[in-house]
């Protein structure tokens, strides 16, 4: 997950399309707040999520990683050419463990069901819970097709004639 406010991987998404953010994700050259992808990604300097809460978990989630991998710190990785040798923690819960699997599923629906419940800024809104717009993409692009920018399969296709 990005702990900015966008994904890089979106913010060229919407370069490529040639959209503008729906918020604020990052500096421009100027040191002002953009929601230009053009702009934000020329110094690579992207909002984090939160603000300077969001900046704090950064750092807490980038030490975590680093030690508890013994890998390279953001930092590190930040000096190198590429970004390679990254610190990645896995968390893996065997759930044969619990007992009662009809609880988890109980507590998880509740969670998402409160999440749905929340009141949209906007009559007709719907809110999502984390990842949730994600899977509804996912399962779209199985079934008609994942959709690809013409400019990037045409870098794809002449990479592969060549």
């Amino acid at each position: 997950m990005a702990i900015s406010q966008f994904a890089f991987g979106k913010i060229n998404d919407y370069k490529l399309r040639g959209k503008k953010l729906p918020f604020p994700g990052g500096w421009d050259a100027n040191d002002e707040l953009s929601n230009d992808p053009e702009k934000i990604t020329l110094k690579e300097r992207g909002l984090p999520i939160g603000y300077w809460k969001g900046s704090a978990l950064s750092i807490i989630l980038d030490m975590l990683a680093t030690l508890l991998s013994a890998g390279n710190s953001t930092y590190k990785v930040g000096q190198k050419d590429f970004e390679t040798g990254i610190s990645q923690v896995y968390l893996c819960i065997y759930q044969e463990v619990f007992k009662d699997k009809k609880l988890q599923e109980k507590l998880l629906n509740e969670i998402i069901d409160y999440t749905h419940d929340v009141e949209p800024m906007q009559a007709g809104d719907k809110i999502y819970f984390p990842g949730e717009r994600s899977a509804l993409t996912r399962e779209e692009n199985l079934k008609n097709g994942m959709p690809v920018s013409d400019s990037v399969w045409e870098k794809i296709m002449a990479l592969y004639e060549s």
